[in-house]
């Protein structure tokens, strides 16, 4: 029986310990040549990623069949190009590589097109 029981408070402090990293886990850094989507501003709460190093350039691509397309926030682009956004009214931004916005204002929640170019 004693046994049993610091297994079970063995086990239960290490889910314990996995519960509070979890939080940790929801801001994460962006990694190089990629473009990370966070779904709220600041680069805060759940990161996605896109980069694809066989998108073609110059091209705009459809991105509204991705959920993050409704809950993009914020957004960094690590990589060499240039990344552009459109929303649903059609108006575009373009984000410079190495370049951070956190706080997309009237394309959050709202990023329709996507697009990687060699200059904007």
């Amino acid at each position: 029986m004693r046994k049993l029981r610091i297994l079970l408070l063995c086990l239960a402090s290490l889910v314990a310990t996995a519960v509070v990293a979890s939080p940790a886990q929801a801001v994460e850094t962006c990694g190089e040549a990629q473009v990370c989507f966070y779904v709220d501003k600041n680069f805060q709460g759940f990161r996605t990623r896109f980069w694809d190093d066989q998108n073609q350039l110059n091209r705009k691509l459809d991105f509204r069949a991705n959920s993050e397309s409704r809950t993009v926030s914020s957004i960094k682009n690590l990589t060499p190009y240039y990344f552009r956004v459109w929303n649903s009214k059609g108006q575009n931004r373009c984000i410079a590589p190495s370049f951070q916005s956190a706080n997309l204002g009237r394309w959050e929640d709202d990023v329709k097109y996507i697009g990687f170019y060699t200059k904007c």
